[in-house]
């Protein structure tokens, strides 16, 4: 049976010098879907993050089937902020209007997948300028061999779905704190 694969939240970029993300970044259309064989998997994250000095807090729940993810974004006030739908046909979001215009659904869906995506997954899909390095609790992503992407794992218990998971971005100058937690149906 053919595996279509997993993904999940948020944002990962680190130290580059000159790194261009509106122009370089992959088409996220061509990342594909990801998910287990035959189990539902549902997920409820808090997401503390740090832009240029601003701190925000976001709810996240995830829903991920063999058929479609369905993502589910919540501001501190619990308004509705984002949702994107994402399966082997494509991606679909929302966001609402109130929403700063740096977040972008379909960036935050680049995130999810290069923060929880298998390592090799994400290879096949990426152009060879790109280079993922996993050791460990880190994983590295190299554009044209800058660094442009850190991702530190933390508490990872049986399933990443558990876990604390730290990302980073300089190229957007941010860092995000993700407490994730797998929840019955």
């Amino acid at each position: 049976m053919r595996s279509i694969l997993i993904l999940i939240c948020l944002i990962s970029f680190s130290a580059c010098s000159g790194f261009q993300p509106n122009t370089t970044l992959p088409d996220r259309s061509n990342l594909t879907y990801w998910s287990n064989e035959d189990e539902k998997i549902n997920v409820v994250q808090q997401i503390t993050g740090n832009w240029k000095g601003q701190h925000f807090l976001l709810q996240v729940y995830l829903t991920i089937t063999l058929e479609k993810m369905d993502v589910i974004i919540l501001d501190s006030l619990g308004r509705r902020g984002m949702t994107a739908s994402w399966n082997n046909d494509g991606m679909t979001t929302w966001k609402a209007a109130w929403m700063p215009d740096y977040f972008n659904p379909q960036y935050m869906m680049w995130d999810i997948a290069t923060a929880f995506w298998p390592k090799e997954l994400l290879e096949e899909d990426l152009d060879n300028i790109w280079q993922i390095k996993d050791t460990g609790n880190l994983r590295e992503v190299f554009y044209d061999g800058d660094k442009v992407s850190s991702v530190i794992y933390k508490n990872v218990e049986d399933s990443i779905w558990t876990s604390i998971v730290i990302l980073q971005d300089h190229s957007f100058n941010y860092e995000l704190n993700i407490k994730s937690r797998e929840v019955s149906q």
